[in-house]
């Protein structure tokens, strides 16, 4: 997760040291900006976007405690850090009562700045975390049918189908954000850790907090902040979904074979029973779409096709015993209509059964 960084300090050469400490020590980090007052900085952040400020307090036009008191009014979701050359306690005393992430003393130590800023970046990943659980938590209920569509997806590795549902998946979390758009990459990780845990995916769980998507953008204007949070969104749930569906495709092949295998069985025992995929769930611990789609991914037909072409050369054989009538035939082969039966059966060979019969010159019961 990238994070970006303000550096306000009235020296130029100060700016510059706390840059490169921070690119020394912290590469998620990227320095957006730095400037050399408190009325610059606001300037700057109604162009653009950060997430941590590293402030001075001592400033001309506007120091830094009243640049901290004008951000937590304008971005309460930012983070600041005092950089000062003033020990005076009155001043961290404010810094605290202003929410102030820490407060370190020039002349500035790197591994104190590390510190300091590796505490921020765990501060506002834990908050934003939180933040994003709890939405989620509050719009699961909803959530149950966009779940099943990944499930099914994955576990049916329907490759095809993928770039439409990453986009029904990112309207439905912007719907929540409202303007907080950095909350749409938490959003896209949180719900790939709830994707790989339904469809019993954890070992893709551990890539998931690896994935890096962040686009090299140094300065994010805030006019560009939706479009940017979007793009790594996309970016995160079109990765996670690639791989769960590359290790689904590893790890369902032979399953899903056992289960085409085992239904065909099935159909070729019980083709003279009232059959519906619906019913056949009962027997198969799959939902009624993902049996469907597996079958037709294995064997290139449908279940109802598979299953009338069982019936049809069934009927063949029956018709060449001349002790069964039609409709006799019609019922042992699962159908209670023997005009139904009768259609079916001419749609299929492109001859009613009599006529079948009548080839083979089979002397038949009446009927």
């Amino acid at each position: 997760m990238q994070l970006r960084v303000l550096i306000v300090d009235d020296e130029p050469l100060v700016r510059e040291s706390i840059a490169d400490k921070i690119r020394q020590s912290e590469p998620q980090l990227i320095i957006s900006g730095a400037v050399g007052n408190g009325r610059k900085a606001l300037e700057w952040l109604n162009a653009y976007h950060a997430d941590i400020c590293v402030t001075d307090i001592r400033m001309p036009e506007l120091d830094g405690l009243e640049l901290i008191q004008q951000i937590n009014r304008i971005r309460p979701w930012m983070k600041t850090v005092i950089v000062s050359s003033y020990s005076d306690f009155s001043y961290a005393q404010e810094g605290i009562k202003l929410g102030v992430s820490d407060y370190i003393l020039k002349p500035l130590d790197r591994q104190q700045l590390y510190g300091a800023l590796c505490n921020v970046t765990k501060e506002i990943t834990g908050q934003r975390s939180h933040e994003t659980h709890r939405l989620l938590m509050s719009h699961l209920s909803g959530l149950q049918s966009l779940m099943e569509q990944w499930k099914q997806l994955i576990l049916t590795v329907q490759i095809s189908a993928y770039p439409m549902l990453v986009v029904d998946t990112l309207k439905a979390m912007e719907q929540w954000v409202g303007e907080n758009y950095y909350l749409l990459e938490h959003f896209a990780r949180l719900w790939l850790e709830l994707v790989s845990e339904k469809v019993e995916l954890a070992y893709v769980k551990q890539d998931i907090g690896m994935l890096d998507v962040g686009f090299p953008t140094q300065r994010l204007e805030r006019e560009r902040l939706q479009l940017y949070y979007r793009l790594v969104a996309v970016s995160l749930l079109e990765t996670g979904i690639s791989q769960f569906i590359h290790g689904s495709r590893e790890s369902s092949f032979t399953i899903n074979h056992q289960i085409v295998y085992r239904l065909q069985q099935y159909l070729r025992e019980h083709c003279g029973e009232k059959i519906s995929v619906s019913d056949l769930t009962k027997h198969f611990p799959v939902s009624r779409s993902y049996l469907s789609i597996i079958f037709k991914q294995v064997t290139g037909t449908t279940i109802s096709n598979f299953l009338t072409e069982i019936r049809m050369k069934e009927a063949k054989k029956l018709l060449m015993n001349p002790d069964y009538k039609i409709f006799e035939i019609s019922n042992r082969v699962g159908y209670e209509n023997s005009e139904h039966f009768t259609k079916l059966f001419k749609e299929y060979y492109g001859i009613t059964p009599r006529e079948y019969r009548n080839n083979l010159n089979v002397e038949r019961a009446p009927g």
